[in-house]
């Protein structure tokens, strides 16, 4: 069993409003542009078994369609404005995730690693939007399938993190020059276009293998088309009818609890600064957060 982390329970129902405040503004977004969406993993279990957040949770998932998604992406960083700001690998030159995501700018939510990497792209308190693929009903196909979208991810991850080691072969200096003259934008539009390559043929499963990756999940395709609600904390929040399906294909017997860390690892979080004071004056606050073992 893992150890749950230590976040105030104070600070953490903080944490649960702001996202749920970003939840309905998605949810104001979608209902206007006539996009389906659904809430998804930890979300969708706690909303089931919870009627809330996982009681160690800190963060929301939400997926849709691939249809959908690159509506999303291409629409709505101009549709949200003051502190909510949506960002994927378009709108934002420096974020370099393969999914998109939209924050609260005037909170503060960055991961451990990122503060290593010292990312400087948008980093407020925010909820996670996952692109649903076609999966391919043959196994020879699948497993092609999956190894090109591994492949891809694995070089993305590799020039993005190049940084963080301080020796590099020969052969590794050259690929990293190369991948920089294409850029990160082009290298994840084609991680896209993997990823979404059999949404133009027959199949009838889905997958979220642009997240996953080798430890994507696959469903029919009718379990995530009809949609209900389901109470979630004090509001209500999309999710399949055949939750029971959906969630057992994910964590099999999902009713039996196991404490465990955020899907996000190490965080750290402030609902009451923004994530520009702390990588600007706040910088040594944080940098002491990511040398520190015990949280």
């Amino acid at each position: 069993m893992k150890k749950e982390k230590k976040l105030n329970p104070t600070k953490r129902k903080r944490i649960w409003n702001i996202e749920i405040e970003l939840l309905q503004e998605f949810d104001k977004f979608c209902k206007a542009n006539n996009i389906k969406y659904s809430v998804a993993y930890g979300t969708l279990l706690g909303a089931v078994r919870h009627k809330g957040f996982i009681p160690w949770d800190d963060d929301i998932d939400v997926v849709v369609s691939r249809k959908d998604y690159e509506k999303i992406i291409k629409i709505a960083p101009n549709c949200f404005g003051g502190k909510f700001h949506f960002q994927s690998y378009i709108s934002e030159k420096s974020y370099d995730r393969t999914h998109a995501q939209l924050r609260n700018s005037e909170t503060t939510a960055i991961l451990r690693n990122e503060i290593r990497d010292k990312k400087s792209f948008n980093q407020g308190i925010f909820i996670d939007i996952f692109p649903l693929d076609a999966f391919p009903n043959n196994r020879k196909e699948q497993e092609l399938f999956i190894n090109r979208v591994a492949k891809q991810k694995r070089l993305i991850d590799g020039f993005v993190r190049y940084n963080c080691y301080s020796k590099h072969s020969l052969l590794g200096i050259i690929k990293h020059h190369i991948l920089k003259i294409v850029g990160l934008k082009r290298l994840i539009k084609h991680y896209d276009n993997i990823c979404s390559n059999f949404s133009k043929k027959k199949t009838n499963l889905v997958c979220d293998i642009a997240f996953w990756v080798e430890n994507y999940n696959a469903w029919v395709v009718d379990a995530w088309e009809d949609i209900t609600e389901y109470s979630f904390e004090y509001t209500r929040v999309p999710g399949p009818k055949e939750y029971d399906y959906v969630l057992k294909e994910q964590y099999g017997d999902y009713s039996e609890f196991i404490i465990g860390n955020s899907e996000h690892g190490d965080v750290f979080f402030d609902t009451e600064k923004p994530y520009t004071y702390y990588l600007n004056e706040g910088r040594e606050e944080l940098e002491k957060y990511a040398t520190t073992t015990e949280h």
